[in-house]
């Protein structure tokens, strides 16, 4: 699909809607919603991220990556080790190497970002469209391989190998969405008229964890739920989000590792305030709130943390 100038507003929509999800099912546990929700929100994101991929060297990828992903990394897990108990050193090495499972709680959630810088990577280091394909393929059945001998268990899977193997197809196929989006969309609603049954599935399939590498009772049901109801969010908010233009959704969007990185630490924080009182989707919009402030902080103080330059306001003449 050709960089069209109403893409970004129903792919900036779309990932703020992604982290909805990820907020309400860290804060509803034990529902149906939390079941489908992980059956498919961090295969979007990984989808999105491969869709909005350009092909790079592989030298100009590293200052990419590094600047735009593993310096946020770095600095939002380093700023949350002060609300964690433990040996701070100890987490220190840990986060350094994307060990995360090795971290307390809070800063977990950022495996995301390592993964999603490694497998950056990886798309640049194998090249073309069809040498990603290929390695999406070895990756796939790398990971069947892995799941099933338990030759790296996960309080030894530095680099987080398992999870970058797992989610490596979601990003390959997004890339393949973008290349053939514009003949996919002439089909958009049959699509997702097929799509709906995989809701339905994704509570049959069990539980879902893409951290702990967990696929739920069958491994290709997984995959198949994760890609069916992703590219229903895909094509639905495309057709429905193409023009609404919002600068609140537009900065939520551009700090939206802010709160990946900070959400537990405000639900925590919120959820006692409120003496546990509020509704999930209260408490949802509540911290998306607190996340747009803090985005909108971030990227007007402090926009280093996200890997981008400080610009200075012009003055009036």
């Amino acid at each position: 699909m050709g960089k069209t100038t109403d893409r970004i507003n129903w792919i900036d929509w779309l990932k703020v809607f992604a982290m909805f999800l990820v907020v309400y099912a860290h804060i509803d546990t034990q529902s149906i919603a939390n079941r489908v929700i992980f059956s498919f929100h961090m295969p979007l994101f990984f989808m999105i991220s491969g869709f909005l991929y350009k092909q790079r060297s592989i030298k100009d990828e590293c200052k990419v990556v590094f600047r735009s992903l593993f310096v946020p990394y770095i600095i939002l897990s380093l700023l949350l080790l002060p609300f964690c108990k433990g040996a701070i050193g100890k987490y220190v090495l840990y986060i350094s190497i994307g060990s995360l499972e090795n971290v307390p709680l809070l800063i977990r959630p950022m495996w995301f970002v390592f993964s999603l810088a490694m497998i950056r990577l990886f798309s640049s280091l194998f090249g073309s469209f069809q040498r990603n394909v290929i390695a999406a393929i070895i990756a796939l059945i790398a990971f069947i391989i892995l799941s099933f001998s338990s030759l790296i268990p996960e309080e030894t899977d530095w680099l987080q190998f398992n999870t970058t193997l797992m989610a490596f197809p979601f990003f390959v196929f997004g890339r393949s969405l973008n290349k053939y989006f514009n003949y996919i969309i002439k089909y958009k609603w049959v699509i997702m008229a097929l799509s709906l049954p995989f809701f339905y599935l994704a509570t049959a399939n069990g539980d879902v964890n893409m951290f702990r590498c967990t696929t739920g009772n069958n491994m290709l049901l997984f995959y198949l739920n994760a890609l069916f109801l992703s590219f229903f969010c895909l094509l639905a908010f495309q057709t429905f989000f193409s023009k609404l233009s919002s600068s609140v959704i537009k900065t939520t969007s551009m700090g939206l590792i802010v709160i990946l990185a900070s959400h537990l630490l405000v639900i925590m924080m919120v959820d006692k305030f409120t003496f546990h009182t509020l509704h999930p989707a209260v408490l949802t919009i509540l911290v998306m709130g607190i996340g747009f402030g803090l985005s909108w902080i971030t990227l007007r103080y402090f926009p280093f943390i996200l890997g981008k330059p400080f610009k200075r306001p012009q003055s009036r003449p």
